[in-house]
């Protein structure tokens, strides 16, 4: 039995957010074979499970907020490393240079949903992006300090998000993974937490062979899964996911997965 483990935006989908047919064809194939498939993204477990909705039954999990909690198909949490909310509102407070900036905002995901202090267009993009995660409204929900997260994020512009990395302070780079999944999105997570720690899980729970795990990904969050496993970088990843693959395919437009099974895998 094989693990094959796929990062979401710019491995799975281009920019349409759609899952081609080739694709969908070829992962029902792995599924009808007895083989597994996981999601891993920064996603969470909602934002997942749309796409695992268009392929057949089979053995399907789901690797969420990049590593902070592993679920079944249906559901069930079988892994979690989390932050508390503490952590995210002494960040706001450390940082309203930040979270008042124009342009951008700071929010978090919880297991149950989009916690957020200011309503804005990046929130609007989370909840549709994600099959309408539900939105939590943290000045009109009173969670105890010591409340689990999966992580906290700023959105924020191209331009903006180059200049945070010099107001992150050296015991927060301490304190928290973190993790660009795109120019404009900075996660911070556990400071264990990675899509690798969930693709690892994953390996002792279904009793794998870590050579039988094939890893896809093009961003920042997917650099140590595809260095630690059978990696292989997407066409349009960046430099240092293609430095750590084993193989490098087409890009996501390109039918990227579909070549890499074809020239790499060989299984389908």
């Amino acid at each position: 039995m094989r693990l094959y483990v796929f990062d979401v935006d710019g491995t799975l989908v281009g920019r349409d957010l759609e899952l081609k047919e080739d694709v969908i064809n070829l992962l029902n194939k792995v599924l009808d074979n007895g083989d597994v498939i996981a999601i891993a993204s920064g996603r969470p477990y909602i934002g997942i499970l749309q796409y695992f909705n268009l392929l057949h039954d089979g053995k399907k999990y789901c690797i969420c907020a990049n590593g902070a909690e592993v679920r079944d198909i249906n559901g069930k949490v079988l892994f979690q490393d989390t932050l508390k909310l503490k952590d995210y509102y002494e960040f706001i407070k450390n940082h309203e240079n930040i979270y008042n900036h124009d342009h951008t905002n700071i929010y978090v995901y919880t297991s149950d949903g989009l916690g957020y202090l200011k309503y804005d267009k990046f929130i609007k993009s989370e909840s549709e992006c994600n099959s309408g995660f539900p939105l939590i409204d943290l000045k009109k929900v009173n969670y105890e300090d010591n409340y689990s997260i999966l992580k906290f994020m700023i959105a924020t512009t191209k331009e903006f998000s180059i200049e945070i990395d010099n107001f992150i302070t050296a015991n927060e780079k301490d304190s928290y993974k973190i993790v660009r999944s795109s120019p404009i999105y900075i996660e911070f997570i556990s400071k264990n937490a990675d899509k690798s720690e969930g693709v690892a899980f994953l390996e002792k729970y279904l009793s794998l062979d870590k050579n039988d795990i094939y890893t896809f990904g093009d961003s920042g969050n997917d650099i140590e899964m595809i260095k630690n496993f059978n990696g292989i970088a997407m066409g349009n990843a960046i430099n240092e996911c293609k430095s750590n693959a084993k193989f490098i395919t087409k890009s996501v437009d390109n039918h990227g997965i579909v070549y890499a099974f074809e020239n790499y895998i060989k299984n389908y």
